[in-house]
């Protein structure tokens, strides 16, 4: 794991946040404003996922991993919709948790690296540049550090299969976990009741089922072999809460199969 951001870094990080802060008054309105009207989305049990997220990140005030599953390109605006009200943004900026999306996917658009810019985003070219893989990296050792919380899919891309593929976990996760003292890993599985494999965008006009946990990976530990441990701990987290999903929604799992075969 690299070492923590230099100064100018920091700096960078700061200024950041502070724009950021400024823009989520007009900005994060109109994306909720998207979601629940235009596209039609619907939390179901918004009140007491709400009261859910906040029990869980009162137990950990500290460095806080979010690691939620991963099917669409707005995963992230979702999870965010789910865990904390717009006043909490407001009030509380930390529980708005910075982003490691693919570069790629942003980058031939100056518009949509300036709104990446203002929504927290570090974005990341998987395998591309080691240096600057190592450079988000080392910043996001810094914010875990700051107690910022920091969003990351285990799985590193839309799911394949339509299912948490929990041996696919990418070892960073379980790098960075490990490469801060007390950091959690909040553990998210966010679906809606339509998604049956992977897709750009969820289809209009459906609600979206929340299961979170809090995850405790034990003491910073080193090397290529913790990092595993870690990682697969986080998947197998996120695996047992689809488990627990399509029990409680099992003709969901049902269409899921079905798609999957």
């Amino acid at each position: 794991m690299p070492a923590a951001s230099s100064r100018r870094q920091r700096w960078a990080l700061a200024l950041q946040r502070c724009l950021s802060r400024a823009a989520a008054l007009p900005l994060w309105p109109l994306a909720l404003f998207w979601m629940r009207w235009v596209r039609g989305y619907r939390i179901e049990d918004l009140r007491a996922t709400r009261a859910r997220a906040r029990a869980l990140l009162r137990r950990a005030p500290g460095p806080l991993l979010v690691c939620p599953n991963h099917l669409t390109w707005i995963d992230s605006l979702l999870v965010q919709w789910a865990i904390a009200s717009p006043w909490q943004l407001l009030t509380q900026f930390r529980v708005f948790a910075w982003n490691v999306p693919e570069a790629n996917n942003f980058s031939h658009n100056r518009w949509l690296r300036g709104a990446c810019y203002l929504a927290k985003c570090l974005p990341i070219r998987r395998g591309g540049d080691r240096a600057g893989q190592r450079r988000v990296l080392s910043k996001l050792v810094t914010l875990l550090r700051q107690r910022e919380l920091v969003m990351l899919f285990p799985e590193g891309r839309r799911s394949r299969s339509g299912r948490v593929e929990a041996s696919t976990v990418a070892y960073g996760v379980g790098k960075l976990a490990n490469a801060v003292p007390g950091c959690r890993v909040l553990c998210i599985y966010l679906r809606g009741e339509k998604q049956q494999s992977r897709t750009v965008l969820p289809e209009r006009r459906q609600r979206f089922r929340v299961r979170m946990t809090l995850l405790n990976p034990g003491q910073p530990r080193s090397g290529l072999r913790a990092a595993r441990t870690t990682a697969l701990e986080i998947g197998a987290e996120l695996a047992g809460l689809e488990e627990e999903y399509f029990q409680a929604f099992p003709t969901a799992a049902v269409a899921s199969s079905r798609r999957g075969r």
